[in-house]
């Protein structure tokens, strides 16, 4: 299994976020569902129930997978100035399995309405 970044090493041109990547399988091509997709979470609830709802779309997601993730943004200084973003992914499959019915419930308890953002229940006031 691969080694994911370590997070705590941030710097202003160089920064990594530990978190969730789901990943959604590619629907054959005469199908014409999506490509094989990659979305970064940095909690594991959001990620499980976005993974969750994707598969539920049968005609264009075949399959799909949580796993342990790491997102780095470099900034090029040297040659184009731009951002290099590259997503780790670890191939510890962290959906389906036994408890992910707390998982669906701490995640509604994070969502607010006003809010694109997950807010952990346990940090709510």
């Amino acid at each position: 299994m691969p080694v994911l970044p370590d997070d705590s090493r941030s710097t202003d041109t160089h920064h990594v976020v530990r978190g969730c990547a789901v990943g959604f399988a590619e629907v054959s091509a005469s199908d014409r569902g999506l490509p094989q997709t990659w979305v970064f979470f940095e909690h594991l609830e959001p990620a499980i129930v976005f993974g969750r709802a994707g598969r539920m779309s049968v005609h264009d997601v075949s399959g799909y997978g949580v796993y342990e993730a790491a997102r780095e943004v470099r900034f090029d200084l040297s040659e184009s100035d731009e951002e290099i973003i590259t997503l780790y992914v670890s191939g510890h499959a962290l959906d389906r399995r036994p408890g992910e019915e707390e998982i669906f419930a701490r995640w509604a308890g994070g969502v607010r309405l006003g809010s694109a953002y997950y807010e952990p229940p346990a940090l709510l006031p």
